[in-house]
């Protein structure tokens, strides 16, 4: 028989319980709309800031290069100023991840949905970042350049997780001569382009189960690479994005997002490819993801246009069906080796102008934070008398 004092203080103590949830929630929820207030105020600031850079005339003097570069300095102060206002996610959802592994449908990885960023594979940015003090480096081969350019170009990128909601980037197109056409190998090396990025894990500010991410990418040529490796403008290209992963079906993820790319002209000479804008335009793409272990199927649709922002009219259409796969290590195939290789279906339609191609991409990963603390666990060891 249940003591009737016992019952009522469990009773009292679940509804306190109860009440003290309610409170944290309510609380969060409140905080997430005041970061929100300080996102959408940072961002109007930039904004104004870049329609006046953007009517602006800029040459390639070295007088000029402090004007140049504004955009850079107008990005790293929005970085500033919205990561001091946004809550972290809960610890908590994090799992506990090995040095690489394959991560069950429903839990977030530890190396963020830019893990499977890749340029005309999968080219959607989801809301979660790097974890925190992890570093991430991805080394893209275009072996299409060896029979189409001149240039072999190597796609290598840098990522770093400031906090457990921010996550900062570098990225640049390294190329060399491959020797296949009529510049000899190696004679020709450089640095096309550079891109620096940020985005932010804004949790769930709106609807729950709807996670919010935000970030921008500023891209632009550096020195004088060769006219078929670069478009010759300056890019900048602030994003939002939303995504939900179904609780029937936790494989299945969805997303959908809004994004804006400034263009600015500058002397480097460029080549365009087909349904490729000239000038600024914004957009809108959707789709969804299905994680089964290590592999990962996707498909995109997206919409841009040149009407609001560009001196022009032009309508894109974009469908992306496409697929990832991690591979596993041969000894242990639940473990991810470095490796992932995509494959995608890319067809665009503009007025008048269709394209339909596939593109084939390899890409190599390393975890830079873990393999410091081998070299140092190494290092002790060797180091042991």
């Amino acid at each position: 028989m249940t003591n009737p004092v016992v019952k009522a203080k469990n009773t009292k103590a679940s509804a306190s319980l109860g009440y003290h949830v309610f409170d944290s929630r309510m609380a969060a929820n409140s905080y997430g709309f005041e970061s929100l207030a300080l996102i959408v105020s940072s961002l109007r600031r930039v904004a104004d800031g870049y329609r006046v850079i953007r009517f602006a005339q800029f040459s390639e003097t070295d007088e000029d290069t402090p004007r140049s570069m504004r955009p850079v300095l107008a990005l790293i102060m929005a970085v500033c100023l919205v990561s001091g206002g946004v809550a972290a996610p809960d610890e908590t959802s994090r799992p506990v991840v090995p040095s690489s592994g394959i991560f069950p449908a429903g839990k977030p990885s530890a190396y963020g949905d830019d893990e499977f960023f890749v340029p005309e594979i999968f080219q959607g940015h989801l809301s979660t970042t790097l974890e925190r003090n992890a570093v991430r480096l991805a080394i893209n081969p275009h072996l299409g350049d060896v029979r189409n350019k001149e240039y072999m170009r190597l796609t290598t990128g840098l990522r770093y997780g400031l906090t457990e909601n921010l996550e900062v980037s570098v990225t640049s197109d390294l190329y060399f001569s491959h020797g296949y056409g009529e510049i000899r190998a190696f004679k020709d090396y450089g640095v096309a382009n550079l891109n620096l990025g940020a985005k932010i894990n804004l949790g769930e500010p709106f609807l729950a189960g709807w996670k919010v991410g935000a970030g921008a990418d500023y891209l632009f040529p550096t020195g004088r690479p060769p006219a078929e490796l670069t478009d010759g403008l300056r890019h900048f290209m602030p994003y939002l994005t939303f995504s939900h992963r179904l609780k029937l079906h936790p494989a299945l993820r969805i997303f959908w997002g809004v994004r804006l790319d400034d263009v600015v002209e500058t002397s480097v000479q460029g080549t365009f490819g087909k349904n490729a804008f000239q000038d600024s335009s914004t957009g809108i793409t959707g789709g969804f993801v299905i994680d089964r272990k290590n592999w990962h199927y996707t498909f995109e649709a997206a919409y841009d246009t040149t009407r609001l922002l560009g001196r022009t009219a032009t309508d894109v259409y974009t469908y992306r069906p496409g697929v990832l796969w991690e591979i596993p290590k041969r000894n242990n195939p639940q473990i991810m080796s470095n490796w992932l290789v995509g494959l995608a279906i890319n067809s665009t339609f503009a007025p008048g102008s269709r394209s339909l191609g596939a593109s084939f991409r390899l890409r190599y990963r390393r975890d830079f934070k873990n393999l410091f603390r081998h070299i140092s666990s190494v290092s002790v060891v060797a180091g042991t008398p």
